[in-house]
């Protein structure tokens, strides 16, 4: 995952691991959020400090991830007509595709 920083700091913490991104103590499933468009998780904080996901206060951080692909596969079989079948098939995200933008945090 690509990480950019906006801001002189602090900014929230943040690990990733795989597809999951953990930003505030709360866990994404960057793959399980795909879609046929662009998907943005806003991550705002609260004025009690809690950073959440549409919450009221400060952006501090975002989560850009790209649309779902899919592609054409043979599936070895063959219809009726003797013509291969083909079927769509989602490809799996790819996680350096995914943004994690990071806002300072307010102390």
């Amino acid at each position: 995952m690509r990480l950019i920083t906006r801001g002189p700091g602090p900014h929230p913490d943040v690990s990733v691991a795989g597809k999951l991104v953990i930003i505030g103590g709360e866990t994404y499933d960057t793959e399980g959020r795909q879609k046929e468009s662009e998907q943005l998780i806003d991550l705002r904080q609260a004025p009690n400090g809690d950073i959440a996901e549409a919450s009221e206060g400060f952006q501090v951080a975002s989560v850009q991830i790209p649309p779902y692909r899919s592609e054409e596969v043979d599936t070895g079989e063959v219809d009726d007509g003797g013509n291969p079948v083909i079927e769509l098939q989602r490809v799996p995200l790819n996680p350096d595709q995914v943004v994690i933008t990071l806002w300072t945090i307010q102390r």
